[in-house]
């Protein structure tokens, strides 16, 4: 029988590299998007009209899916970085996870403060934010479940652990 204690400290780490990592991606996606929108805006005479409106939204919507589709391919590479620059497979599992969760959330937040930024008066549209956060949450999910077999299979590739063969 094998006592496995988990490693809080490096469980800590990588969740914290994690949700960094998410974060800057995150930023780097909003400021892309206002400055998206921001050009538009002053590209389209009467960003006022309907047309102006209509491109800004499409923008914004585009903008926003983009960032819940990117969640899991940011779980997988952070995930695997830190699962091998580990050597524990339970806790660069659970730092996979729980880091690519709430880092996914820290992204999607950060992204979407920017774009509504962007929008600013232009509004007027009959959007309900509520329609977002179900597809926020339901993101989030496979972002985890990405971010913990990547993480375990990192640590899996970095050669400290041998890799469990069927017989």
């Amino acid at each position: 029988m094998s006592t496995n204690i988990i490693d809080a400290r490096s469980i800590g780490k990588n969740v914290g590299a994690i949700v960094t990592v998410f974060g800057l991606v995150g930023f780097g996606l909003g400021i892309s998007g206002l400055l998206t929108i921001l050009s538009i805006k002053s590209q389209v005479s009467g960003a006022e009209s309907a047309f102006g409106q209509l491109f800004v939204g499409i923008v914004f919507l585009q903008n926003t899916y983009t960032t819940f589709l990117l969640g899991s391919v940011v779980a997988a590479f952070t995930g695997l970085v830190t699962g091998y620059a580990s050597d524990d497979q339970l806790a660069a599992a659970l730092g996979g996870a729980v880091g690519s969760a709430v880092g996914f959330y820290v992204m999607a937040v950060i992204s979407v403060v920017f774009l509504v930024l962007g929008l600013g008066g232009a509004g007027g549209g009959t959007g309900d934010i509520g329609n977002f956060i179900l597809p926020l949450i339901g993101a989030g999910i496979p972002a985890a479940v990405v971010g913990l077999a990547a993480a375990y299979v990192g640590v899996l590739l970095n050669g400290t652990t041998d890799i469990p063969l069927v017989e």
